[in-house]
């Protein structure tokens, strides 16, 4: 193998080292963020504000505050980087994975808190 070769590998090898430091360091970032969201949105999922859809993410179901809506876009936004970081792992799609977060998140909620179905039916658990 010529030096080239060699130290394009090196790159790569270590490009491929760094990026994955990095996606742990933000998983564990990101994972913060949303269990400081939590209570927050139980609450408003309780409330009925909000509900758990069919692909991973949170749904208004009334009408929210300005507020409301920017924590709700966090909270989504980090679920779609955690479902990229595990969909990356497991040689997925962040679709799929999300899918399966839906199906966990219905398993899980508490009674009262809006589900949306597989076939796109909200309920109340």
């Amino acid at each position: 193998m010529n030096n080239k070769i060699k130290i394009a590998v090196f790159f790569l090898v270590g490009l491929f080292l760094c990026s994955n430091f990095l996606t742990a360091t933000e998983d564990i970032t990101v994972r913060r963020r949303m269990s400081d969201r939590l209570p927050s949105l139980d609450a408003l999922k309780l409330s009925g504000h909000l509900g758990e859809n069919n692909i991973g993410y949170l749904e208004a179901r009334k009408e929210l505050a300005a507020e409301q809506e920017t924590l709700v876009s966090a909270e989504n936004g980090d679920r779609k980087t955690i479902y990229s970081i595990i969909a990356i792992k497991t040689y997925t799609t962040t679709k799929k994975v999300g899918q399966h977060r839906s199906r966990m998140l219905s398993q899980r909620s508490v009674k009262g808190v809006w589900l949306q179905s597989e076939k796109g039916d909200w309920h109340r658990k």
